[in-house]
């Protein structure tokens, strides 16, 4: 006793033992053992509230390029990151969904499914496996059944899509009936001469009407190709209007999927690049930070500054579309007013050998636009034989539904145990506001003198 009076002096303060905090435990041992058992019990009722949830997926391999022109067979091919970034966001388009809605609600009619089920879109995920031309898609819910039918819908949806956008046009109808149409313009004309021959009996014709027929008809083939041009040019002129109409991110998700051919300069095809990987880091970082982070900002001010620039690019590429149309139409206008001129000098040339000419004229157009639409059509046939087939190729379907919930036992063990540590806190808080004397040590602290002997609580028997 005087060692440890002489320890105190020295010390100033007493040392807690092992002892002293069992004693604590031991004192507050209702309090902790509620307090674990409530935490415990509400950790399990909480993971065992939690909805099961299902999902089935699929994979499929894109053939990646575009097909740059049918006649020549060539294949122009984007960047990997940038052709399966705009895939996914494909499988993710309204183009798409339209189409899987009315797949989902075939296959829920036909499995028995009740009427309010609908497609849910936000349930569709993509993605790409690894660095290969492979793209997972996926389904989630509550129903198994609905899983595997909505992802089977996506799926033939998406492939759908992809072959329609991809597959060249029905040639051979084409052909056919055009150059039915030209044989049977090509024979009225000539049962026309053969009349006109036999009718007039003229066969003679003046070599000025010639010359001014002869002008006539190339003026009238050169009228002929400006025109066409212009409807060409006006399209053109339209199509990149109506893109300077559209806002920067709807501007920006038009040109990822297409591009008209005036705007495909390495510029924009560069600062689509840039969007593309600014897009995918956005991603990467919208669920690390909050919109007001500093990298979050200056990602936005990155991709609202490179949209501006893919606008001014459209907007260049417009005035230079428009000015070209406005030489176009300037060169018809010149063409029509020869027209004019040659017809009044025809004027006075006799009538039957005009109109012997300007029958033997049509004959002669007639012949050569048919044997050029007959090279053009062999030429179509190689080049398609000659041509890949664009198809989405299915390695595994809609799978099995299967479950996505997983017991966290990790988590499930670390709620008692964060409740054990502060059990103890408040065990020993409350400790600290009770002024009772409830060991030696404290009573020979407060009475200044050594205890010698102490006596059991004595409970009184009945």
């Amino acid at each position: 006793m005087v060692r440890n009076a002489e320890t105190k002096e020295l010390t100033g303060k007493e040392e807690a033992t092992v002892r002293d905090f069992l004693n604590v435990v031991f004192r507050r041992k209702l309090m902790i053992v509620s307090i674990v058992l409530v935490t415990t019990v509400l950790v399990l009722a909480l993971n065992a509230m939690q909805p099961q949830t299902w999902e089935s997926n699929s994979r499929i391999l894109i053939q990646r390029g575009e097909r740059s022109d049918l006649f020549k067979g060539g294949v122009r091919y984007l960047s990997w990151e940038e052709e399966l970034s705009s895939q996914i966001e494909v499988i993710l388009s309204e183009a798409v969904f339209s189409k899987a809605r009315e797949l989902f609600a075939d296959s829920a009619k036909a499995g028995g499914l009740p009427e309010y089920t609908v497609f849910n879109p936000g349930a569709v995920r993509a993605d790409v496996v690894g660095e290969s031309n492979v793209l997972a898609i996926r389904y989630g819910g509550l129903v198994p059944f609905e899983c595997q039918i909505g992802c089977a819908a996506v799926t033939q949806a998406y492939s759908d899509y992809y072959r329609m956008r991809k597959a060249p046009p029905e040639l051979s109808d084409f052909f056919a009936e055009e150059l039915q149409d030209i044989r049977s313009e090509l024979l009225h004309w000539r049962q026309k001469k053969s009349e006109f021959l036999s009718q007039e009996r003229f066969f003679g014709l003046d070599a000025e009407g010639k010359f001014l027929l002869d002008k006539l008809a190339r003026l009238e083939t050169n009228l002929s190709s400006v025109n066409s041009d212009i409807s060409s040019q006006r399209m053109k002129v339209g199509n990149l209007k109506s893109l300077l109409k559209l806002p920067k991110d709807e501007l920006e998700s038009q040109l990822a999927l297409t591009s008209p051919p005036q705007i495909q300069s390495g510029i924009i095809v560069m600062i689509k690049q840039q969007l593309q990987q600014l897009r995918i880091r956005q991603e990467e970082l919208v669920n690390k930070y909050t919109p007001r982070h500093p990298q979050m900002i200056a990602i936005s001010k990155q991709i609202e500054d490179l949209q501006n620039s893919l606008r001014q690019e459209v907007e260049n590429a417009y005035r230079v579309e428009e000015s070209y149309l406005d030489e176009l139409v300037a060169k018809q206008q010149s063409i029509e007013g020869e027209i004019a001129s040659a017809r009044s000098r025809i004027d006075a040339v006799p009538d039957k050998a005009m109109q012997l000419s300007e029958i033997d004229h049509r004959i002669g157009l007639l012949e050569s636009k048919y044997e050029n639409l007959t090279e053009t059509q062999g030429q179509a046939i190689v080049a398609m034989a000659s041509n890949p087939e664009w198809e989405v190729v299915v390695l595994s379907p809609a799978s099995a539904p299967y479950s996505k919930k997983t017991k966290d036992y990790v988590r499930i063990a670390l709620g008692p145990f964060l409740s054990l540590v502060v059990a103890l806190g408040l065990a020993f808080f409350f400790e600290s506001l009770d002024h009772s004397l409830n060991n030696v040590a404290e009573v020979e602290e407060y009475l200044g003198a050594p205890v010698l002997a102490t006596i059991s609580e004595i409970r009184g028997g009945k």
